[in-house]
């Protein structure tokens, strides 16, 4: 650098985040979240949550008790705009596989959100993972559980056709 390639090379690759983006804007359509998570000691995000509240009623949405748990050993860029404005502005339950590993931090988050059904996100080396502590191994213990219990994946290629991210659905056991 810069000889050989130039910075911005590596932020403006094609990593799969649009891939991802259009997959949850398709999954979630015509779903809202039955128990909205937000920043409720802000104002501004209340009267966003109410704004988001008024979007789902006029597009006639189903209540949904599911809930988004995302590997963050991602891009931050990346991670704010796919998964932490989907808390601020729609008011869906997201959290972190590091968070979710947690027993009792998941329990909290269970309690609060009563999700039933969880849509894991796990982004592959394919997905650029810059993230600004170390990596962590959470979320890919909690796709080994995943697969030890016979959860299929649904796989999202960049543009290039390597799988990005690999995403599944499962139920919370009773």
């Amino acid at each position: 650098e810069p000889w050989a390639y130039a910075t911005i090379r590596r932020q403006s690759d094609t990593w799969g985040f649009n891939e991802l983006e259009q997959f949850l804007a398709i999954e979630l359509a015509g779903m809202m979240p039955e128990y909205a998570l937000t920043f409720s000691e802000f104002s501004f995000a209340r009267d966003l949550l109410a704004d988001a509240a008024e979007r789902y009623e006029d597009a006639g949405a189903v209540p949904a008790r599911l809930a988004i748990v995302y590997n963050d050993n991602i891009n931050l860029s990346a991670q704010l705009w796919i998964f932490l404005r989907r808390i601020v502005y729609d008011g869906w339950p997201v959290t972190s596989a590091e968070l979710f590993g947690d027993p009792a931090a998941r329990a909290e988050f269970l309690a609060s959100t009563q999700a039933e059904e969880i849509l894991f996100i796990n982004p592959t080396d394919a997905a650029l993972q810059d993230r600004t502590r170390p990596l962590t191994a959470a979320g890919d213990a909690l796709e080994a559980v995943l697969q030890q219990a016979g959860i299929e994946p649904r796989e999202i290629r960049n543009a290039r056709g390597a799988v990005a991210f690999r995403i599944y659905r499962f139920k919370i056991a009773e």
